[in-house]
């Protein structure tokens, strides 16, 4: 589950990342006619975790109906540190705009997977994140030639990034850090992708980006 929207006073649009078929919305109702989201929790809220969802489609066209919902353990640990919290929230969000909705994506899922549950065990820092980015760069065909990224000089820890587990990527240094995250960055310039909530949040922490 990526986020959720607000879309009624009780009920909510869940943005979810299938493992078969890419991105899709699902609507969770409050079925209790009393029921009302309060005024402060009608904003989008970024929620990284894994879910197994029970739904119904009334029709072809109508959008998904949540009966049950049940999260993963795992990843609840999420909630109880805010840095974690905040990357996990980081990679949902480029993830989904990266991604065309309802598009099959299992080498993005299966990275993504990956990442999120070695966040939730408190493992990973920035440098996950900027293996993540470059590497979802290179599933979209978006990874250009190290020698033109001006990466000459850390070519061996390009190649770690892309490369090694996840669990095992190199120390780096913050400033190679931004070195490496410069070709996402630029390429967020050239499709004109928005600014990340999650990013903003994760400022009131740079000691840990």
């Amino acid at each position: 589950m990526m986020r959720l929207v607000p879309h009624s006073e009780r009920g909510q649009v869940a943005k979810v990342f299938f493992e078969s078929n890419g991105i899709r919305s699902l609507y969770f109702a409050n079925t209790k006619a009393t029921s009302r989201f309060k005024k402060e929790e009608t904003g989008t809220v970024l929620c990284p975790s894994m879910a197994s969802f029970s739904f119904k489609i009334k029709s072809v066209d109508s959008m998904p109906k949540v009966d049950s919902c049940d999260i993963q353990e795992g990843f609840l640990a999420l909630g109880h540190d805010p840095v974690q919290w905040g990357r996990a929230g980081y990679l949902m969000e480029i993830t989904e705009q990266m991604l065309a909705p309802a598009h099959a994506e299992p080498e993005v899922y299966a990275l993504l997977t990956q990442a999120m549950a070695l966040l939730a065990q408190g493992h990973g820092d920035g440098v996950l994140l900027r293996a993540f980015e470059l590497r979802l760069l290179k599933l979209q065909g978006l990874l250009g030639d190290p020698a033109t990224l001006g990466l000459q000089a850390a070519l061996a820890h390009f190649q770690s990034l892309l490369e090694r587990p996840l669990n095992d990527l190199p120390e780096l240094s913050r400033d190679l850090q931004r070195d490496f995250a410069r070709p996402f960055w630029e390429q967020r310039r050239i499709l004109g992708l928005k600014p990340t909530k999650s990013a903003q949040f994760l400022k009131q922490f740079q000691h840990y980006q």
